[in-house]
């Protein structure tokens, strides 16, 4: 496997610059182990070499540290004479090192230099003052170099670089290079976070589980699937670093792997003091301020990974069981802290309560961990929780798309409900189960319709009503929607959580209906209210920011719809919800595909798709894969539109109307791509009259705007001119001139359209205007503005 060099670029030039300085003395990189400056190095000796310089390199060794210029003794002649002078073996040595130039300018490479012995650390030092050489040498931070090497730069006006790691745009463009193929976003989110962007850490990575099997590419797409297990490799590197630790030392390293993050304050609670200050001086552990919390972590991530795969089982269960007593000593102030104490005290082999058991199981699931909810509530039923701990099972199992287990064990529990809440919290549940796992929308009416009856109080009944209005979002018509959501959002009063979900449902509903000033509005109200929710589920304010962006992206403002998505998505990652992020994967993928990017959103929905087949808890993944197929087939690939659009009819729930206008346009696309026009504007009709019959007013000025572009304008005008004047915003006004325009063959009026669609951000639709604009020019015989506009 080829490991190319990549995001180095700058450091390149940096270094080419500094090599054209006459007087330069040389330079120094400088970084962590395994950062790449040895490559960095050899790559720019290498391009000195093809610029006729004369090139040299060594490298330093512990071993070699023993003797006497031992690192130089492959480039020196050896002598039978003793000299006894220190000054004249410098001499000679940098004679014999220059001999071999011939009049050129010498680079010397000095590999790993702050294991030199003094003799050769002079010599560098000698060879840059005298600019009998410019010296190139690398240095591991964190070592004590020679002090005739940390001259170089002190004093000698060497250029000190530090050698950083790479970005994540850059690990995932290495990974593609040296796998020769797509690789997963979330794989190389896990990958360039697990390796800290460290290229030997990387590659170390990649081999371990492409021989595991852990990393592998299933429908031609590269993924990690598993959990990181450090082979051999990567654990000597580690254990490398470790080895010359006290054994107070890697037993706190061992404590803060299986624990972190943690309180700073809790982890100095289970140190010998010199203890942690030595790791922390050696750099680590590093201590970051996180709110009101100083938490400490390994200062590598890779580090957790070799001392939790290596740590002795009996001694992992004493430290799980003191980082347990330790922070229920200090108090349990979060619902964090619950959810350790919970996990710690189970590996621990230790009886925990079920009132925490049951704590932390409904965190997990706020989480989204369904695993460990799954476990915790094992746990928990066993413990005697009872109709409570069922629940949580039944949650967990849903959340792991198993559905039909998940309905085994929900279904009996409605039968046992004491009151009102257990009542509701069974309802919801099934309702979310049957609906979006199950696919059986009228049996999830009837389960809240039966709640809604035996409900004695306002409050859960309220829950129950506010639930069904955000299901009603994926079945019914716009104003139905609002309906729904307006009498329970009436009373909601001070539960910010009724509040929150029909304040969702209104919004999306009002977006879809071109109502999209009031859209905005009820979006943020929204997110406010869920922002004052405490313990409901931690989604709702990513799902009402997600009806924001589309009130965004249906009024125009493309950018900002961009800029929300690519937000969410990154703030989902750093907090590790999985699923959270594939959303905003799938709508940052649409808004680039509309901004006229359909090669970038076809790979992105490509690569969503990957993971949503195994994580698709809303049902987005036949979604993402109409939309791919139009992406697709728009950037020229239908082989990929055509498997893409087949997967998305077997995989489309019938019931999910409010998915009518993707899946219509990816079969419109795919047919067009065919050459088969007639039934490419046939789809494009039907997802039109599917969006009037739900009141989508936007959606289907979308569909209509599309059949425009597929050559049947005179049939979208009448309604887009009509649904331009019932919609906020100004994309519908421009669409509705583009189409007008074409349906005119009215060159003025393309070309202002285009200006329009382009202002807007929809690049691909004003190329497509400024098209007909120059043969209409063309036709009238105006020459100069035709080819104009071609060339716009």
């Amino acid at each position: 496997m080829d490991w190319p060099l990549v995001g180095r670029i700058e450091e390149l030039e940096l270094i080419a610059g500094t090599l054209d300085e006459p007087e330069a003395p040389g330079i120094v990189l400088a970084g962590e182990a395994g950062v790449g400056k040895t490559r960095l190095a050899a790559t720019a000796l290498s391009r000195a070499a093809a610029r006729e310089w004369a090139t040299a390199r060594t490298t330093a060794t512990r071993a070699a540290a023993s003797v006497p210029f031992g690192a130089f003794a492959h480039l020196l002649p050896s002598s039978p004479e003793v000299a006894l002078d220190r000054l004249e073996v410098l001499r000679r040595a940098g004679a014999a090192l220059t001999a071999g130039a011939e009049g050129r300018r010498l680079l010397l490479l000095v590999d790993d230099a702050h294991l030199l012995d003094d003799g050769s650390a002079a010599l560098v030092l000698q060879l840059a003052v005298t600019r009998t050489a410019c010296v190139m040498v690398t240095i591991r931070s964190g070592e004590r170099a020679p002090d005739p090497v940390t001259a170089l730069w002190k004093d000698e006006g060497a250029r000190l670089l530090e050698v950083q790691p790479l970005g994540r745009a850059d690990v995932g463009r290495l990974l593609e290079l040296a796998l020769r193929g797509q690789v997963e976003g979330a794989t190389i989110d896990r990958l360039a976070g697990t390796s800290e962007g460290n290229p030997l850490f990387l590659r170390e990575l990649v081999r371990s589980g492409m021989a595991s099997g852990s990393l592998d590419a299933p429908s031609e797409v590269w993924r990690w699937r598993g959990p990181l297990a450090p082979d051999g490799g990567l654990v000597w590197l580690i254990e490398e670093r470790l080895q010359r630790l006290s054994a107070h030392e890697r037993r706190l390293l061992e404590t803060l792997a299986l624990g972190e993050p943690m309180d700073a304050d809790l982890l100095g609670d289970l140190a010998v003091p010199e203890a942690l200050d030595g790791l922390e001086a050696a750099g680590l552990v590093a201590v970051h301020r996180e709110g009101r919390r100083a938490n400490a972590r390994l200062a590598h991530p890779l580090y957790g990974e070799v001392l939790r795969a290596t740590v002795r089982p009996i001694a992992a269960r004493a430290a799980h069981r003191r980082l347990a007593d330790a922070l229920t000593a200090r108090g349990l102030e979060r619902s964090d802290d619950v959810l350790r104490v919970a996990t710690w005290r189970l590996e621990a082999g230790q009886a925990v309560a079920p009132e925490l058991l049951g704590l932390a199981a409904q965190h997990a699931l706020d989480l989204s961990d369904h695993l460990l909810a799954a476990r915790l509530a094992e746990e928990w039923i066993a413990a005697g929780g009872g109709l409570r701990a069922r629940l949580a099972a039944g949650a967990a199992l849903a959340g792991q798309r198993l559905s039909e287990e998940a309905e085994e064990v929900l279904g009996p529990l409605a039968a046992s409900a004491a009151d009102d809440e257990e009542i509701a919290l069974v309802a919801l549940a099934r309702a979310a189960n049957l609906m979006m796992g199950l696919g059986r929308p009228e049996r999830s009416a009837e389960v809240l319709r039966k709640a809604g009856e035996a409900i004695a109080g306002e409050l859960w009944r309220d829950r129950v009503a506010s639930f069904r209005a955000c299901l009603l979002i994926f079945i019914a018509p716009c104003d139905e929607v609002v309906q729904a959501a307006s009498e329970p959002l009436a009373r909601s009063g001070n539960d910010p959580r009724v509040a929150a979900e029909c304040l969702l449902a209104a919004s999306h509903a009002s977006a879809l209906a071109g109502r999209l000033e009031r859209a905005l509005e009820l979006a943020d109200h929204g997110v406010l209210a869920a922002r004052r929710c405490r313990g409901g589920p931690p989604e709702l304010e990513d799902h009402l920011l997600l009806a924001r962006g589309w009130a965004l992206l249906l009024s125009g403002r493309l950018r900002d719809a961009s800029a929300l998505a690519e937000a969410r998505r990154t703030a989902a990652i750093a907090g590790r919800q999985v699923e959270i992020a594939l959303l905003w994967t799938w709508f940052g993928a649409l808004v680039a595909l509309l901004e006229g990017r359909p090669a970038t959103a076809a790979r992105q929905l490509r690569d969503c798709a990957v993971a949503m087949r195994e994580r698709d808890r809303w049902g987005v993944l036949h979604v993402a894969l109409a939309v791919q197929a139009q992406a697709a087939a728009i950037a020229g690939d239908l082989p990929a539109a055509e498997a893409a659009a087949a997967e998305a009819v077997g995989g489309r729930a019938p019931f999910m109307r409010v998915d009518a206008l993707w899946h219509e346009l990816g079969q419109a696309w795919v047919a067009d791509a065919r050459g088969e026009t007639a039934a490419a504007r046939r789809h494009c009709r039907q997802a039109a009259d599917e969006c009037r019959a739900l009141g989508q007013l936007a959606f289907e000025g979308l569909a209509l705007h599309h059949l425009a572009r597929l050559g049947d304008a005179a049939a979208a005008v009448p309604r887009l001119a009509e649904l331009a004047g019932l919609a906020d915003g100004p994309l519908l006004p421009a669409l509705a001139r583009h189409a007008a325009a074409l349906a005119g063959h009215d060159a003025p009026g393309l070309e202002g359209a285009a200006g329009e669609l382009e202002e807007l951000g929809l690049v691909i639709d004003a190329a497509e205007a400024m098209g007909p604009a120059a043969a209409a020019h063309g036709a009238n015989g105006r020459g100069g503005p035709a080819r104009r506009a071609a060339a716009q």
